[in-house]
């Protein structure tokens, strides 16, 4: 069990790769990740961060429209990645 302590820090966490999934792309290709390599990587992270790592009701009540607009983005970009490839 997480002390509360820990909570935070988890959901802090969380919510600052939701609130900035461009950013975490532009730096993982940056380490020299394939774009789509870090596209995946960022949509994984933030994917964790809301299902496993927001565990204050407060919290993922302040972050979900955050977390709704970066799905959209991600998902978004990702059916336009998917008709690229074909």
């Amino acid at each position: 069990m997480q002390n509360s302590g820990g909570k935070i820090l988890n959901s802090a966490d969380a919510m600052a790769h939701i609130d900035n999934p461009l950013w975490l792309i532009w730096i993982m290709a940056k380490e020299g990740k394939s774009f789509n390599d870090a596209f995946e990587w960022v949509d994984n992270k933030i994917e964790k961060g809301w299902n496993l790592k927001i565990r204050l009701p407060e919290a993922k009540k302040l972050t979900k429209p955050k977390y709704e607009a970066a799905r959209l983005l991600l998902d978004s970009s990702r059916r336009y990645l998917t008709k690229r490839e074909r």
